[in-house]
């Protein structure tokens, strides 16, 4: 019997990293998104080019 670490493997498939991976990919894009169209509402006009990171 080898040396445990504590840490449980799971066995998954190609499809189901290629689904999480895409999951994840989109959420991304929606949040980045969803930031850049607040912004303006929560960062005073003078302020906004530096908010932007200009």
């Amino acid at each position: 019997m080898g040396s445990r670490t504590g840490l449980v493997a799971v066995e998954i498939g190609i499809p189901a990293l290629a689904a999480t991976a895409f999951g994840l990919g989109a959420c991304t894009v929606v949040f980045a998104n969803a930031a850049q169209a607040a912004l303006p509402d929560i960062v005073a006009k003078p302020l906004l080019h530096k908010a932007n990171g200009h």
